[in-house]
């Protein structure tokens, strides 16, 4: 009786910490005009089109040659880029590669402004929505989307608005946007 309570309960447990499933037709009832969006949402995102900087998962890598400007780390597997927004705000853009592929991407955008963080990280929202279907939580409370692919393949969109403490020589807080686009499945 013992082993099968805990089984139930790992059962249970399981089942907790996995995003829910989008069934179905996606409906798109945002209706997000990409050109009216915040300006650094435009920088960011880059083109309407694509996952990301008009960049597709499993696309070539040999697209990412000299793709971005002030290029950070290199190695065989990723490539990691640091844009400038304006003077004090920035964002870290990461392009995974695997099997010759591009793989994966993470942002993580750094702002001064609480209403602008709110701004971008709405806009983000309102096109991924647009993009693939309202968003669903995950066990996190991140908000996450998935792309289904004909070939079976899941890209996975995770979003999440974070508040850190800056570094010692930073005045405030810093407001921070992670965005996660990853190969889930194939």
């Amino acid at each position: 009786m013992k082993h099968f309570l805990v089984s139930i309960l790992v059962s249970v447990a399981f089942m907790a910490c996995q995003p829910v499933e989008m069934k179905g037709k996606v409906e798109n009832n945002v209706n997000f005009v990409f050109d009216e969006a915040n300006e650094k949402f435009k920088r960011i995102a880059f083109k309407e089109e694509g996952d990301l900087r008009g960049l597709n998962i499993g696309t070539s890598s040999n697209n990412l040659l000299d793709r971005e400007n002030f290029l950070i780390l290199e190695d065989d597997f990723y490539k990691h880029y640091q844009i400038d927004l304006n003077s004090y705000e920035f964002f870290d853009l990461i392009y995974y590669k695997y099997d010759g592929k591009l793989d994966e991407i993470t942002v993580d955008i750094h702002l001064e402004s609480d209403l602008e963080a709110l701004e971008i990280h709405d806009d983000f929202v309102n096109w991924l929505d647009s993009k693939y279907g309202k968003s669903v939580l995950d066990y996190n409370g991140d908000l996450v989307w998935n792309k289904n692919l004909n070939d079976s393949t899941v890209i996975a969109y995770n979003l999440k608005m974070v508040s850190s403490f800056p570094d010692a020589d930073k005045a405030g807080l810093e407001k921070k946007i992670e965005l996660g686009i990853i190969t889930l499945a194939k």
